[in-house]
């Protein structure tokens, strides 16, 4: 009897050590994949060979092709260009000071902050005198290393587990 019921204390105990392992592999699967999509975002571009094309040259320069830049609506950019994809704060307009609309003020000063984390890191480049080329082979390592720890704590996690 005493048998049976260590028996049955064992395999009670192995099913709960495997579901915490399953559960342990499956957060750290989750992990990987729900990180910080705005840490993964990687803009790249390559060099284009040119093309003397009379009719790609009066279609890329038809002004009814091309979109207004966000930061200044009077440039207009052509919809594959990266400036794009930069950033853009909006400033007070005058329609919004006549509709009512205040500008957000800085009551506590993290805007300020804000403002200097957002260039920190380009000013910190120029500072240090560092060249673009290696900014950008040190960002390509720390990506690399990054992908590469979270493919080590998957398979770190899928090692302990033994299917049976």
């Amino acid at each position: 009897m005493w048998k049976a019921v260590n028996k049955e204390e064992k395999r009670v105990k192995e099913l709960l050590g495997n579901a915490r392992r399953r559960a342990q592999r499956r957060r750290a699967y989750y992990d990987s994949k729900l990180g910080d999509p705005m840490q993964l975002l990687r803009v790249s571009g390559t060099a284009v060979q040119l093309v003397t094309n009379p009719e790609i040259y009066t279609f890329n320069e038809d002004m009814k092709n091309l979109m207004p830049w966000a930061s200044d609506p009077s440039v207009k950019i052509d919809r594959f260009d990266g400036r794009a994809l930069l950033d853009f704060i909006p400033t007070a307009t005058q329609a919004m000071i006549e509709s009512g609309l205040k500008p957000d003020k800085d009551e506590d000063g993290i805007g300020n902050e804000l403002r200097f984390q957002r260039w920190h890191d380009l000013v910190d480049k120029i500072r240090l005198g560092v060249s673009e080329e290696q900014c950008i082979r040190n960002n390509e390592e720390e990506w690399n290393d990054l992908v590469a720890r979270h493919h080590a704590l998957i398979g770190k996690v899928s090692e302990k587990y033994v299917y049976s």
